[in-house]
């Protein structure tokens, strides 16, 4: 089957008439069936018509006997009278009247001679005949184009026609000039080269490939007539390879006139036959009566009513299946339409719809006041749940044979919002089936076109686009953010069809996957509706639909849909079927997988010949060429903004002309800086990008904790997608408790906003990452940039179709760069000779796939230096300096149970435990030894420094006797002023149990916090201790893992950090007896408002507040913004700004197991404002110290 992905290579047989004709055209010695085949290129046009001269059936009202009946209209003697051939019937006009550069006999050979009769009937076989004006030609075609239109979704056919009398004019009036009625195109060149495949030497061949008599001899009609031409049209021109083309097409307008000369010059105009789809308008409204029994939400009929058909169809398929029923349902809306199964003691009526089925549910009572329902619906579902009520009529076999396709979906949002789903390949399969034009036959196939819903129709996905606004479209995700971790609509029995996926390995979004809401739909179709008619524009609401997705995804696809004959058979045994296509402009990041190229894949030659292999060397068959760009005001902007480097620019992705113009500068305007560019000179710009992390973190927190809930509807002002009936008051099943979508009650924890937010993460985030690996982001689309080729003729090449050609005329960076679409496809016949000229457009040709890793793409941000406080806890710590530093720092080379190599401590030891730990300090057992699983001693084994060292030990006192704040430099540097320089009457340590549990009554912090709180502890002594107040007890600083897994066992609440993802982990962290809010009783408590009333009351409070973070601690945003979880005691160590850390060469007290030789030392150093690497370095020696900014 055809892959949706733009840029696939030529068809396989495409490709060998390129290198077979370059190869011929480039030999140095030709042989004469070589040159007779260059100097002897002609073409031939053939054009046969659908009309048939017969009668047809018509009702008339016979007075005689009061009844209708069925009589013939006489259309055949009527035509033939008039065109005085009272012998022709059927198809015999048409098949004597076929047209090319004359008219064939009717067993398709060539007309010769003059006639010597004044015959002038189609039958002769004569090139002339006899009128009033003497010997004339017979009637011909005298020329022909093809043109696409909006990538090929449009296709017409300009013919011109000549003939010479008006008899000849009559039978071509009754035969083509027919508006609507369908036409058989072809053409082709009349001799090709090939290759023998037994012989493998080239021999040319006469092109006697055509669909005429099977066109005009008892053709297949409706859908099967249209797929078998596309087909057979399709096998041709591999036979023929790519030297036959054919159109099925209708006629969409004419034109004529009778020129001075005497003869009529008739323009016939064709269209592609789905080419309606663009204009095509469907009938959605019609009276309630057309449906039996159809009753309104109380239970009566409804009377001279419109009904919006599709609107009820949907609501159909989206009604969850109820559980817990206790009432029998009393009647079934809106339609009465026979079920597959008859029983009316069901729970629910349906019936199928293509692949869809519906189920509803009406109750007459209101005895069933709770609605409960499944949150996912599919054929296999609803089957089930009748099976499972006792339902006698669904057999086995109809259970294991029904779809599992989730066709739609529910859930309830926050307390505001019940959302129903439709996936869109169900919707699509609904309109194939009910919406669309069809033929007379029973099949119910549509004849002109299908809505293409096979599960193959890829998009670009970045695996982490989520619904920015849930009320219109929601995708099954899985995955986390910043530790938060998050499942929306994946877990088991809630999980419907997979948005994100691999496919050959690449990460791809599929677009029938998407879920679209009733609420949504709704809208769209009635802006899209003509009320006077009750007709929707199925294009434009499509459309709308797509644009819809690119929004809500976050502006990283662009979503389209175009009209294509696409091959759902194999290249051996093709299946041609005309639909309605849906693609995305953006490719997937290594789309070179999913395009499946040959190497061997030829390129076309442009100019000249191509490079001399072996002796050989290849001709061109290209006419006429011309590189051209159309530049809009928009793209202009983005091309002025990439003529720097650096080009990022507010809301575009320049990134494409940054690598374009990679390396060249305007001497005179060296700088062109948009107002991105300027604010990243200043603090703003880190601001910005963290305030934008921020933002997204607190959206994506809010799809956390999916579970069952109930939301009432008793409340006037709820909000919900769809109306329930009176007597409903709940609604009970899969909800995202905290995911409000729009604000209650003045909360601003909504998703209102988010769709901005998201968009701007991506295009920021995405365009800072491609910026630093100097490479591209693939967002911009299409970009009008590309080749005019116009060649010797040829069929099979396609729209979207990679153009690869011989760019050594081009600018070197131009291949480098983009990749070449064919997005316009011409033919025409000039001078007997076939044209085929080819449009182009690019796209960004990627190298490397972005990863959006943030804390990559943290760390080629400028440092902030103003400002800090109020950022500090707008992400999390392990997005901190500090962490980053450890990550990037202490890393251990080999550690058995592990897979990987080369990666930081943290992540090693996760591979080790086989868990998430992300304490480093987890190496460390209670006597500070190496304690790491798998671990053996060896011989020789080499230790790294560890990034803790202790602030002091409780071992050794007795109980009720807190410890003493010292650093081991204290004891083991043999200056005299040691004890007092490392040491702090500031701080106490807390004698507690856990301490010496789990380290041996050490407590430890990361070597750069232990500092800092040091020389914390020292102007504490001068400007707290002094004035006569008590120094602050520490009650916990480093956690090992399993030391937080004990107290998260031990209180399971928001409010205790899960394993591996408290600072305390990473020894950044303190918590303060003192600063410490309690409730009534006296007992810790994290409410905000007794915590803020705390901060603003607390002396204590209001010092640290005040002097903390000059040495780097600070009470973190996410702890102090009044929502959620608040604490005032706990205290994190992010630097000061301008500050760096300096990691130095393990000492031999150093206990990180570590084999090798050496211990790899960074040559830059971390910036503690978000944790970027710069170039100073300090002279100082020996232990961790601070670098601080001059």
């Amino acid at each position: 089957m055809d892959s949706n992905i733009i840029g696939k290579p030529h068809l396989e047989y495409v490709q060998d008439q390129i290198k077979l004709r370059q190869e011929i055209l480039g030999k140095k010695k030709k042989d004469s069936a070589d040159i007779v085949w260059m100097n002897g290129k002609t073409s031939w046009v053939r054009l046969a018509s659908s009309v048939n001269i017969e009668d047809q059936p018509i009702a008339s009202y016979n007075v005689s006997s009061s009844q209708w009946e069925t009589i013939s209209n006489g259309g055949a003697q009527f035509r033939s009278s008039l065109l005085e051939i009272p012998e022709y019937s059927g198809n015999e006009l048409a098949s004597q009247m076929v047209l090319q550069g004359g008219v064939l006999n009717q067993d398709g050979t060539q007309k010769f001679g003059v006639s010597n009769t004044n015959s002038i009937l189609p039958s002769s076989t004569s090139n002339y005949g006899f009128s009033e004006f003497g010997a004339q030609a017979m009637p011909g075609i005298i020329s022909f184009t093809s043109e696409t239109n909006n990538k090929g979704s449009l296709r017409f056919v300009n013919l011109q026609i000549r003939a010479n009398n008006t008899k000849q004019f009559e039978y071509i009036e009754a035969l083509y000039l027919r508006l609507g009625y369908s036409m058989l195109l072809e053409w082709g060149n009349s001799s090709y080269p090939s290759i023998n495949p037994e012989t493998s030497e080239t021999s040319y061949e006469t092109n006697r490939y055509s669909l005429t008599a099977e066109f005009l001899d008892n053709p297949p009609q409706n859908a099967e007539g249209t797929k078998y031409f596309y087909t057979k049209i399709e096998e041709n021109r591999k036979s023929s390879h790519g030297n036959y083309d054919g159109f099925l097409g209708r006629v969409t307008n004419f034109s004529w006139e009778f020129t001075k000369e005497g003869y009529y010059l008739i323009s016939l105009k064709l269209i592609s036959q789905g080419s309606v789809v663009e204009s095509l308008k469907v009938n959605i409204v019609q009276n309630s009566t057309l449906f039996a029994n159809s009753k309104n939400s109380k239970g009566a009929l409804k009377e001279n009513q419109q009904e919006n058909t599709l609107l009820t169809q949907i609501s159909q398929i989206v009604d969850p299946i109820r559980m817990g029923v206790k009432t029998t349902p009393s009647f079934f809306q809106p339609f009465a339409t026979p079920p597959k199964i008859l029983n009316t003691d069901l729970l629910a009526k349906f019936y199928y719809m293509g692949t869809t089925l519906m189920l509803s549910y009406i109750f007459d009572d209101e005895k069933e006041t709770s609605y409960k329902f499944q949150s996912t619906k599919s054929e296999y579902k609803v089957l089930k749940s009748l099976k499972d009520a006792k339902n006698t009529s669904v057999t086995d076999d109809e259970l294991n044979n029904a779809s599992k396709t989730v066709d739609a979906c529910a859930a309830i949002f926050g307390s505001t919002h019940f959302v129903k789903y439709i996936r869109f390949g169900s919707l699509l399969g609904l309109l194939n089936q009910y919406y669309l034009l069809y033929g007379s036959d029973e099949e119910n196939e549509p004849i002109l076109f299908k809505l293409d819903n096979s599960t193959d129709q890829y998009c670009f996905s970045n695996r982490k686009s989520i619904s920015s606004d849930p009320s219109k479209l929601i995708v099954r995700y899985k995955g986390d953010y910043l530790g938060t971790k998050i499942e929306i609509f994946n877990d088991y029995p809630n999980n419907i069809n997979p948005f994100h996926q691999t496919v050959d390995g690449v990460d791809v979004g599929k677009i029938m996957n998407l879920y679209f809401s009733y609420e949504l739909l709704e809208n769209i179709v009635k802006s899209n509706l003509d009320s006077s008619t009750g007709s929707l524009d199925l294009y434009r609401f499509l459309k709308s639909l797509l644009n819809e997705a690119n929004i809500l995804l976050g502006g990283v696809n662009k979503l389209n849909l175009r009209l294509v004959d696409k091959n759902f058979g194999t290249y051996e045994n093709p299946e041609i079927i005309q639909v309605v296509e849906f693609y995305d402009e953006v490719s997937p990041f290594e789309v070179e997988k999913l395009r499946k190229a040959n190497e061997e894949e030829p390129s076309l030659v442009i100019y000249g010949f191509g490079n001399e292999v072996s002796g050989s060397r290849d001709g061109s068959f290209v006419t006429d060429y011309q590189f051209k760009t159309e530049i809009t005001n928009k793209l202009g902007n983005m091309v002025a903004v990439g003529a720097q480097a650096n080009g990022q620019a507010v809301g575009e992705d320049a990134t494409l002309f940054s690598k374009w113009n990679y390396g060249l500068v305007d001497r005179i305007l060296p700088e062109k800086f948009d107002i991105d560019q300027k604010i990243k000179q200043a603090d703003q710009a880190t601001v910005g990008y963290l305030n934008i992390i921020s933002a997204y973190r607190d959206y994506y927190n809010s799809f956390t904790s999916s579970n069952k809930s109930t939301l009432t509807l008793e409340d006037k002002n709820v909000l919900f997608g769809t109306t329930f009936t009176d007597f409903v008051k709940n609604a009970t099943g899969y909800s995202f408790p905290n995911c409000n979508i729009t604000p209650v009650d003045g909360e601003l924890t909504s998703l209102t906003g988010f769709i901005e937010i998201q968009k701007a993460f991506f295009q920021k985030f995405y365009a800072l990452e491609a910026i630093s690996k100097k490479t591209t982001t693939p967002f911009i689309g299409f970009v009008p940039v590309g080749f005019n080729l116009t060649l010797d003729g040829m069929s099979g090449v396609r729209i979207f179709d990679r153009l690869k050609i011989d760019s050594r005329f081009l600018p070197s960076n131009y291949g480098d760069t983009l990749d070449f679409i064919i997005t316009k496809l011409d033919h025409k016949i000039v001078n007997n000779k076939w044209e085929t000229s080819i449009g182009t457009m690019s796209v960004p040709k990627l190298f490397d796939k972005l990863d959006l890793n943030l804390e990559d793409i943290l760390n080629t941000l400028p440092p902030v230096t103003t400002g800090f406080e109020n950022l500090v806890g707008f992400y999390t710590y392990n997005s901190s300096a500090l962490v980053h530093m450890l990550k990037q720092t202490v890393k251990i080379t080999a550690v058995e149970n592990s897979t990987a190599e080369n990666t930081s401590t943290i992540d090693r030891l996760n591979a080790a435990t086989g868990g998430s730990n992300v304490s480093v300090g987890e190496v460390l057992n209670t006597n500070g030894n190496l304690s790491l699983p798998g671990a053996s001693k060896r011989d020789g084994e080499r230790y790294q420094k560890s990034p803790l060292i202790s602030i002091g030990s409780v071992k050794k006192l007795s109980n009720g006797v807190n410890g003493s704040f010292y650093l081991p430099y204290a004891t083991t540097n043999a200056n005299a002023d040691a004890v007092e320089k490392y040491s702090t009457k500031a701080f106490k340590l807390y004698n507690q149990a856990s301490n010496k549990t789990y380290y041996d009554g050490e407590y430890y912090l990361a070597e750069p916090a232990a500092l800092a709180l040091l020389e914390f502890g020292k102007f504490i002594e001068e400007n707290w201790i002094k004035k006569g107040k008590n120094p602050f007890l520490i009650t916990s600083a480093y956690r090992s893992y399993n030391h937080q897994n004990g107290l998260k066992s031990a209180d399971s609440s928001a409010k205790t950090a899960s394993a591996g993802s408290s600072p305390h982990g990473w020894g950044g962290a303190v918590d303060i007896n003192e600063l410490i809010a309690r409730d009534g009783a006296g007992k810790l408590t994290s409410n905000p408002t007794i915590n803020q009333t705390f901060r603003t009351t607390s002396e204590a409070y209001q010092f640290w507040a005040e002097h903390a973070p000059k040495f780097g601690w600070y009470n973190p945003l996410r702890l102090r913004d009044g929502k959620g979880v608040d604490e005032s005691w706990h205290w994190e160590f992010w630097g000061t700004p301008g500050q760096t850390l300096k990691v130095q060469a393990p000492r031999k007290d150093s206990k990180f197991f570590q084999s090798g030789t050496s211990f790899p030392v960074p040559s830059d150093h971390n910036a503690l404002a978000i944790g970027k690497r710069n170039i100073e370095t300090s002279e100082k020696t020996g232990k961790v110290v601070y670098v601080k900014k001059k």
